[in-house]
């Protein structure tokens, strides 16, 4: 799953990354994996005042993001701007290659509030929040979504406010903008599943990659396979190889926003070769009485299933389990200090935990909202 995390919580490392994509997209001389190519796709074929709004902007945004990928070589992913909890322009787009001519609060400009946002969040009526079914003979109605997004283009100014030529694009700082709206109507499918419009089958017009409705409304693991973060850690490991015990420290000062839960996620965890299956992992932080224990119930289950001759060995067995550390974190984050983790596999019956080992593709500390 790719990660798009809340741009005022990237690491220094990934702004570089980031800013280095945009650059070399910028600068790119393929005639279709260009900025100004995309950027004029809006142009061109953007769609608003209709249900198709919010799923035409989730495919254009994947492309452009595909694009970044492709021309750098790197595993960036398009971060968002929550204008809501930070109504100012980020740093980040103060200088190239992510400047851009902007006019940011012009008279009588401004940006949505939380509660008419929460609002719009609110509505179960897919016509309400997204838009209206196109009818030949009948007028459109933008849904709540589009009026909401349209005061931030003109709050920001420049061509992010042109709504004769939807040049917004050209400004970098467009894409992050269309991220949030994204991550906006992924948390209304949180509330009211994949409703969204009639047309799920017509090609979304203008783009380079040809999607309907129908192939953008699912982003989860089995769909367009991303995630929307406040921000995200990864913890180090070598080579893979869990120790019986492990700690690390994380510096989450640099976190600017608030977030609501705090997860440790243990991506593809097998047994490692030579050694014994743990039968669960404490997860240990300062000021926690009792630590989160996380099962290893699943990987035993699969793995006897797959001591039986009939079986098919054709895959590594493993399990993505997750740790709820909210509490630790959050107390960490009101002192602004570093984090201790440990980590400690705990023997199944049986078994020492000396004698226990697993492998883990990716460990993280990720932060929601």
């Amino acid at each position: 799953m790719r990660q798009r995390k809340n741009v005022l919580n990237m690491l220094p490392a990934e702004i570089t990354a980031f800013r280095a994509a945009v650059q070399a997209l910028q600068n790119s001389t393929d005639p279709v994996c260009n900025y100004n190519h995309l950027a004029q796709i809006h142009v061109n074929s953007c769609v608003h005042n209709y249900e198709l709004f919010l799923p035409w902007h989730r495919a254009f945004i994947l492309d452009y993001e595909n694009a970044l990928r492709q021309v750098s070589g790197q595993d960036v992913t398009l971060p968002y701007w929550d204008w809501i909890g930070a109504p100012a322009i980020p740093d980040i787009f103060m200088s190239p290659p992510l400047a851009h001519g902007r006019d940011p609060g012009g008279p009588d400009q401004r940006f949505p509030t939380r509660t008419e946002v929460d609002t719009a969040l609110r509505m179960s009526d897919f016509y309400l929040f997204g838009g209206t079914e196109l009818v030949p003979g009948f007028p459109t109605q933008p849904g709540q979504m589009d009026n909401l997004h349209g005061y931030v283009h003109l709050w920001v100014g420049g061509d992010m406010a042109d709504i004769y030529t939807f040049r917004s694009a050209f400004d970098p700082i467009f894409w992050t903008h269309h991220s949030n709206v994204d991550r906006l109507w992924t948390r209304w499918q949180h509330a009211f599943g994949n409703a969204g419009p009639v047309d799920t089958t017509t090609f979304l017009p203008g783009l380079d990659t040809q999607r309907t409705a129908g192939d953008v409304l699912d982003i989860g693991p089995n769909g367009l396979a991303y995630e929307y973060v406040e921000a995200a850690f990864d913890i180090p490991l070598n080579k893979g190889l869990f120790q019986p015990r492990e700690q690390f420290n994380l510096d989450i000062c640099c976190v600017r926003t608030e977030f609501t839960r705090a997860e440790v996620r243990f991506v593809n965890v097998r047994q490692a070769r030579g050694h014994a299956l743990p039968g669960a992992i404490d997860v240990v932080l300062p000021e926690m009485r009792v630590p989160p224990r996380v099962s290893l119930f699943g990987l035993h289950s699969m793995h006897h299933k797959m001591q039986d001759p009939g079986a098919i060995k054709d895959h590594a067995v493993s399990i993505s389990p997750i740790a709820d550390v909210t509490d630790a974190v959050l107390k960490a984050k009101e002192r602004t200090r570093p984090i201790d983790i440990e980590f400690r596999l705990i023997g199944a019956p049986g078994t020492h935990a000396e004698a226990c080992g697993i492998s883990v593709d990716r460990l993280q500390l990720v932060l929601l909202a």
